[in-house]
């Protein structure tokens, strides 16, 4: 089911603008969002300064080697880049349109982090939902933004969902969060569900880490070589203690009953 699935990472183009790989990915990237983007939304335009030093997250099908398709794609933003950058984060864009307890809730979490990620501009193509072809693209598409946020020494998420296609169930079993916050997204006049992810649900990204370990390893990276980042087998490491972690939860519970 996934062996023409092939994974692709590009961080911080700005900084690899001039690799031949980057500007491939950058035109697919560009052409596809916005041709999907509008299927909510006509005059909504994806495109951002963010689209420069975020970090994204890319899926082709490969059925075609010489014309691979991309079909799912997740940008996570920083706010030390952002602010380094001048260019303000998503969730600033439109905090500030929603509901006061949603506010509330951004400022609480928001407190005493020293960086926010902010995953956004995520679209699956309609030919290849799960529903069609039975390859859940948005479960393998947050395992490679949970990988990579974990990779930086990170653990949360903040973002909204389209509840349009319900999207919020994606990310549902991804790690904790008050359900039910919605409002109309001011940009495309559509409710979305507000996310404040933390912590990540380790049984969920050990079980995914297994199951797509291969697709992970054999991944196109494109990231500049001076990010700070753990290489596969910093990141096996925390698998092997979040397993470890699991392991003896299961272990304290069998000692309960």
């Amino acid at each position: 089911m996934l062996k023409n699935i092939r994974l692709v990472v590009l961080d911080y183009p700005k900084l690899i603008i001039k690799h031949d790989n980057v500007k491939n990915v950058l035109a697919d990237m560009i052409q596809t969002k916005q041709v999907n983007f509008e299927r909510s939304n006509d005059k909504y335009v994806p495109l951002s300064g963010l689209d420069m030093i975020s970090t994204h997250f890319l899926i082709y099908d490969t059925s075609d080697i010489c014309k691979p398709k991309l079909i799912l794609a997740m940008r996570n933003c920083y706010k030390d880049r952002s602010d380094n950058h001048g260019i303000p984060l998503p969730i600033e864009n439109y905090i500030s349109s929603t509901p006061l307890k949603m506010q509330r809730a951004w400022e609480k979490f928001n407190e005493g982090k020293s960086n926010i990620v902010d995953c956004n501009a995520w679209f699956v193509d309609p030919e290849y939902s799960f529903k069609k072809t039975g390859i859940p693209l948005s479960d393998l598409g947050f395992f490679m933004v949970v990988s990579h946020v974990l990779r930086m020494g990170l653990g949360h998420l903040v973002g909204v969902t389209n509840e349009k296609y319900k999207a919020s169930r994606w990310v549902e079993p991804v790690g904790d969060f008050e359900k039910g916050l919605l409002f109309n997204h001011p940009s495309m006049n559509i409710d979305h569900a507000f996310i404040l992810l933390e912590p990540f649900n380790k049984e969920w990204f050990v079980d995914k880490y297994n199951k797509y370990k291969d697709l992970h390893e054999s991944r196109m990276e494109l990231i500049p070589s001076n990010l700070e980042i753990l290489d596969d087998e910093g990141l096996k490491e925390i698998v092997d203690r979040w397993s470890e972690d699991l392991q003896g939860d299961v272990g304290k519970m069998n000692l309960v009953s």
